[in-house]
Parts: structure tokens; sequence; C-alpha cells
């Protein structure tokens, strides 16, 4: 596409051609289109105090000898991982290794498609803004996208990717700012959080949580992770990693309602800022997409989902599961017959009223 624009541009140069009405219209339509911003909320991974059945192929007497703890599943281990007891676990390593390994590139091949069918351009850059729960599993989950994106980065620039299954290039991920945000995590009370005091007294979370973005926690670096931080470096800066400012953890005994309503306001929020500070085409002709990560819970997606699309019921949530938002008040009215033109502006401002559409989801199943 690129390259076909760029003909065209040398082909017309010192001219000015007669254009009809309605073809000028067109062009201007889409000359002055701009990427839809996309939000994406994201399940942590695999948690490691978690029910696991015995590996495939065992036998009732040999479970014994080949079922793991949940010592041994956590990284580093809970001794070292402040209040890892008190209902805040870690991930397993498998989750850590498909956070980065298998998210990642899902995550960048959608992101990829739902720029080029807003603009009809696949985009050579993601802009990512993150917000994660203070909770050690999605901070671990964060990390390991980050490291994700480094190494992403680093192989492109080794030699050019493209996304799987396509001919479309591989863009370069830069993340903007990761902002640590308590008003998207866990349903901050029992039954939710497991092992936790029965006194009124929340889990004590990380007291290191940029560090444990940042791939290490205090001293020691997670188990499983192969971060280089100069790779990191091509990524973010590791002082774009903020605390909200806005938000605080609920008060331990927070009911799912109150957390339901917590969720979606803080989305709405989310996405009014991502709508306002959306990139568009930068002057070079590269495509600049705007993205932003939300990095929380199972319920938080389910309140979402169930508010942006009433008539979905969503009864499952997996780990890692993803659903991608994209805005409706930018993308553009197709162009047809005045009958035609007049049904999809109706269907169109019928749509917008909840200023947000999931354009695809993985790991979620809900019945319509």
């Amino acid at each position: 596409m690129e390259g076909r624009s760029t003909a065209l541009t040398a082909a017309t140069a010192g001219t000015a051609p007669i254009m009809k009405k309605k073809e000028k219209k067109k062009q201007e339509e889409t000359s002055a289109s701009s990427p839809s911003p996309i939000i994406v909320i994201t399940r942590h991974g695999e948690r490691a105090d978690g029910d696991f059945p015995p590996p495939t192929g065992t036998t009732t007497g040999e479970d014994a000898s080949v079922t793991t703890t949940a010592e041994q599943r956590s990284f580093p281990p809970p001794s070292k991982m402040t209040g890892w007891k008190h209902g805040d676990p870690s991930l397993t390593e498998r989750a850590y290794d498909e956070a980065r390994d298998v998210f990642v590139p899902k995550f960048i091949a959608q992101c990829t498609s739902a720029t080029a069918n807003s603009v009809a351009v696949s985009p050579s850059l993601l802009s990512v803004t993150i917000h994660v729960s203070p909770f050690l599993r999605t901070l671990q989950t964060a990390a390991a996208i980050l490291e994700g994106f480094a190494q992403h980065n680093n192989n492109n620039r080794r030699k050019q990717t493209t996304i799987p299954g396509t001919a479309a290039a591989a863009p370069r991920v830069v993340v903007r700012c990761v902002e640590i945000d308590p008003a998207v995590c866990e349903i901050f009370g029992p039954p939710t959080i497991k092992g936790s005091a029965v006194d009124g007294v929340g889990p004590k979370l990380q007291a290191n949580p940029v560090g444990i973005l940042l791939g290490r926690n205090d001293d020691d670096h997670n188990a499983n992770s192969t971060a280089d931080t100069t790779l990191l470096d091509d990524v973010m800066d590791a002082s774009s990693i903020t605390s909200s400012s806005s938000a605080s953890l609920p008060v331990f005994g927070e009911t799912a309602e109150s957390a339901y309503a917590r969720f979606r306001a803080r989305f709405e929020e989310i996405a009014d800022a991502a709508a306002s500070s959306a990139s568009s085409s930068t002057s070079g002709g590269d495509v600049v997409a705007a993205v932003t990560l939300i990095v929380t819970h199972g319920d938080a997606i389910n309140a979402v989902m169930t508010r942006l699309h009433p008539e979905r019921i969503v009864y499952n949530v997996d780990f890692l599961a993803s659903v991608y938002f994209t805005s409706m008040q930018q993308q553009q009215q197709p162009v047809g017959g005045d009958a035609q033109e007049d049904d999809d502006a109706a269907a169109v401002a019928e749509e917008s009223k909840r200023k947000w559409k999931a354009e695809a989801a993985s790991g979620v199943d809900w019945i319509s």
C-alpha cells in the first residue's frame, strides 16, 4: 500500500486532475481518517495456587509421586515473595512463558489487523499504554509481556518479520507508560481472595512492583525471566512506570457488585483517555496505532463485556483471555446510495451508543 501511495503522489505532482464530487468527498474522508484506538483487556496467566490435575498418563497410584506443590510451581518461591500466602499468589512458570511467547505474537497480530481494518493500512508502530493490577500475578504477566515486546523488536531489527498468515510487516512496539492501577485489581474481599484474613485485613501486596515489572523482585530475578535490560530499554523507559494518582485499593470486604461497578467506571475513564489521545498517521506516511492494554482479572473482563454487550452472558474467562475493543465513534460511515446511507447512518448511531465494540475475543465464552 505504501509503494502504491508514493507512486500515485509522484504521478500527479504538478497537476490538478478533475475529480467527480463523490470521488473527491470519498478521498477527503479517507485521508482525514486516523486509526481507531484499540483497548485490550486481558486476564493474568495461570496462578500457582490453583487446582492442577495430575500429568497425562499417570495412574491414581502414581499421582502422589508426580504432583507438584504450589511452592514448586511458583517463581520465585513464595517464601521470597511478600504476601504470597495472604491472597497474592504468583504465576506458574508455564504461564510466564505463555504470556511472553504466545500472548505477545497474538496481541501484535490482532492489533495490526484491527488497524488495517480501520484505515486500510497496516501500522508500522504500536504505541502501547499499559494499566496493570497491583497483584503479583498481574504484575508478572505484564513483565512477561514487556519481555515479549523486547524480543519481538529485537527479532524484527535483525530481520524484518511479517504477521503470521499475512504479508503485512510486523510493527515495532513502544510502551509509552505503565500504570500500576488499583482500580483494576481483583474483587477485594473473600471468598475471591484465597487465604485472606477474616479480621477485615486484606492481603499485603508487593513492596516492589516496579522491580517485578522489570523482571526482578528486589535482588532476585524471576526464575524464568530472560529479560535483557538493554532490550527492555528499546521498548520503554523505566521512568515511565507510575502508580495511579487517582485510585487506591478498595476497602477490604468489597462485594462483587461494588467491584463490577468499579471495573466498569475505570474502563470508561481509560477508554475516554484513549479516545482523546489516539495517535494519527505520521507525516512520513507511517501509521501509528494507539493501543491501551489492561492486565487485570477475570471478573473485570466479565464486568466490561456485559456492560458494553448486555446481550451476552459471559460464563467462562480463561487465563490470558483477551478482548479487543475498537472505538465506534471514529469508524467511518459507509458511502453508498441515499437510502443505503440513511440505513447505515441509523445503524452506526445505534451502535455508537456503546462507544466501544468488541472486535475480537480469545478465551472468553458467552451465551448471546
